[in-house]
């Protein structure tokens, strides 16, 4: 499972390069598929009971290098070569919905995001995509923003 996790590093550098290359279409099918990864190695690792196994060895922390990665370095690196938004929400000191460990809202995240990677996709693969599925294609980031600052605050208050 740990080489699994790994994988999602390695597909990231990947996208790292094709963004270099100013491949930026394939960076972003890239960096689905780590979200796809990091998605579904959590859940799998638990299942497979890899923390009895190989107790001494955190899969937590390469994940964790490799989510920087993925969802800090290549994204910023893509939006200051494209000249896009700074990554100004990955820096804010906040908690973030994470579907694949609670169960609040768990059934909806999944459902909403599956549907939201096959958009992607199918956005992606469009040589001229309609600018309304565009549009559309930002619930989710909508979403999940809107639910994790809710329950940053719930949690805030309680404190």
């Amino acid at each position: 499972m740990h080489l699994y996790t790994a994988s999602g590093g390695v597909v990231g550098v990947l996208a790292l390069f094709a963004a270099a290359e100013g491949r930026i279409r394939e960076a972003f099918f890239l960096l689905i598929v780590t979200m796809l990864i990091d998605g579904t190695d959590g859940v799998l690792a638990r299942r497979a009971r890899v923390g009895e196994v190989l107790p001494n060895f955190s899969g937590a922390e390469v994940d964790n290098v490799i989510d920087f990665l993925n969802y800090v370095w290549t994204p910023v690196f893509i939006m200051g070569t494209q000249n896009l938004l700074p990554a100004i929400l990955t820096f804010i000191p906040t908690r973030y919905l994470y579907p694949s460990k609670n169960d609040i809202l768990w059934k909806t995240s999944w459902t909403l995001g599956g549907v939201w990677f096959a958009l992607l996709i199918y956005l992606l693969s469009q040589e001229n995509a309609e600018r309304g599925l565009i549009w559309l294609s930002l619930y989710y980031p909508v979403y999940y923003l809107a639910v994790s600052f809710y329950l940053d605050w719930k949690i805030r208050r309680r404190h």
